[in-house]
């Protein structure tokens, strides 16, 4: 029984130096994950890397995200305003629902900041996140939320490695980046109906392989 302990134990100590110094290889990259909605915080926890980008825990809709990527010194000057009467609609048009967080204003662009607990923390994080910015290591996701043609297009002529995560077998056939095909009928966010270890949807992404590139 000893022995099979033991060897239970060793394992375990195995995969936990195999992942923290995979961590630490990342980590050192100093990667700036940019993306459209909660999807770069993710990664950026399951890797345990130091959050290098302003994107980290807010959303925004696919057009504005693009504008932002395409514009990064432009909206860098920018002055983050507080939205004191946001559009509620807009906000469901990208799968969300009633709005009980701060939200605010970037010249043209509206960020939803749905993990912060004040508009004051939220603009705290996003100016000392956005100083990190390694304008040399940038990495793109696109979730979709309803993007269209022309959104898509806009995505595959960025200069930067990218990923487009979509339901939709078609929209992957019109990205010229990396793509994946997220599980019908569970949000990317959820845990996977295709997973035996408990991933969420969007974790059946080889990450881990597409940082190394």
């Amino acid at each position: 029984m000893q022995q099979i302990q033991k060897k239970i134990a060793a394992r375990f100590l195995y995969l936990w130096t195999y992942l923290e110094g995979k961590r630490k290889k990342f980590d050192q990259k100093e990667i700036s994950l940019l993306s459209n909605n909660c999807i770069a915080g993710v990664i950026y926890h399951s890797y345990g890397m130091k959050f290098r980008s302003p994107t980290v825990n807010i959303q925004m809709s696919p057009s504005d995200f693009l504008k932002f990527v395409n514009h990064l010194n432009r909206y860098r000057r920018c002055e983050l305003e507080e939205d004191q009467e946001p559009d509620v609609e807009k906000f469901r048009k990208l799968g969300g629902g009633e709005i009980h967080f701060p939200v605010g204003r970037l010249d043209d662009l509206v960020l939803y900041f749905q993990h912060a607990k004040s508009f004051e923390e939220a603009r705290e994080k996003w100016i000392k996140r956005f100083a990190r910015l390694n304008k040399k290591n940038i990495r793109v996701i696109l979730v979709d939320t309803a993007c269209t043609e022309e959104e898509i297009e806009q995505f595959s002529a960025l200069p930067y490695p990218k990923v487009f995560l979509t339901k939709e077998q078609e929209k992957c056939a019109l990205c010229t980046g990396d793509t994946f095909l997220l599980e019908p009928g569970v949000a990317w966010f959820e845990f996977s109906n295709r997973s035996r270890w408990g991933k969420k949807s969007c974790q059946l992404f080889n990450w881990s392989e597409w940082l190394q590139k």
